[in-house]
């Protein structure tokens, strides 16, 4: 049973690493500064994996990234540690541990206040 979880985990954490660096091509225009739905996938990753799998996920996006494949929109390699926009990266690391905080606790509330309401329908008491 470990196993599988394991495995799970492993599969949700290399496509949530997939969709960041697809999300990276795709560009919503924008007058000043365009925007990319990485961000948006560093979001659903950080909220739907939690704090250890959301952050792994977009830690493999930039050593992926730093490793040679061109999944950053400005490429990729190891001379991207110089680009202006690593630091955009490296944060979105910290970003995604930081924001599925909140996350964490809005499920588990969430999740209460379902189990308070539904269980006395579920075993008929209502």
């Amino acid at each position: 049973m470990k196993r599988k979880t394991r495995t799970k985990k492993l599969i949700l954490c290399s496509l949530f690493s997939s969709l960041i660096a697809i999300g990276a091509f795709i560009k919503v225009p924008i007058p000043v500064v365009p925007f990319t739905l990485q961000f948006l996938f560093t979001n659903l990753a950080g909220l739907l994996l939690g704090r250890k799998l959301g952050s792994a996920s977009v830690g493999l996006y930039v050593i992926l990234g730093l490793v040679g494949l061109p999944i950053f929109t400005g490429g990729g390699g190891i001379g991207y540690i110089l680009q202006p926009t690593f630091g955009y990266l490296r944060g979105l690391i910290l970003y995604c541990f930081i924001l599925a905080v909140p996350g964490d606790i809005l499920i588990c509330f969430v999740s209460s206040i379902l189990a308070k309401r539904l269980y006395p329908i579920i075993k008929g008491e209502v």
